[in-house]
């Protein structure tokens, strides 16, 4: 899986151009600076701060599905990254994988802008690697990510305590 992938309208329309692309070395500044933001933290699994060389050394040596089980993302806006996906817990037996989302600015939230980016993962998903499943945790105060994923067709699978936390985990069959 590597280059972008495109969503948008037709070249004559004038409207924003969601882009989604996998990290590359020339990114792990940008994703160093956002990943030691504490604003994401609380939405995260792991919550940094990071190094650069923590990094550099995922961005680089460990972004890849097939081996290692997860990838990172970058959602771009007219080619500028604006937020970033992760796919993890990849399971080739059951062709599902794991997927988080975050917008990194406020004013790019509630635009589009996701829901955009999600429908190209789903599709590179399916059609690149042949997954029938992807799902979503959302810590249960989240209320906002919960609607998100309800709108974008994933549906409530099941409670649970993750990390010392209650998360709802949503699931989509891609059909």
């Amino acid at each position: 899986m590597g280059g972008g992938v495109h969503t948008g309208a037709p070249t004559n329309w004038s409207v924003p151009m969601i882009e989604i692309r996998k990290a590359n070395a020339h990114d792990v500044p940008l994703i160093f600076d956002w990943e030691n933001d504490p604003q994401i933290w609380s939405i995260t699994d792991e919550p940094g701060p990071f190094s650069m060389e923590d990094i550099r050394y995922f961005i680089v040596q460990q972004n890849d599905l097939l081996v290692n089980g997860q990838e990172r993302w970058l959602i771009c806006l007219n080619l500028q990254p604006i937020g970033m996906m992760d796919l993890f817990q990849w399971n080739l037996d059951q062709r599902s994988v794991g997927l988080g989302i975050v917008l990194m600015e406020m004013k790019e939230r509630s635009q589009g802008y996701g829901s955009q980016a999600i429908q190209c993962m789903e599709h590179t998903l399916k059609e690149v690697m042949g997954v029938n499943t992807i799902w979503v945790l959302v810590w249960e105060q989240n209320t906002r990510a919960m609607n998100f994923f309800l709108k974008m067709c994933y549906h409530r699978k099941e409670d649970l305590l993750h990390m010392g936390k209650k998360a709802i985990k949503f699931e989509k069959k891609m059909k």
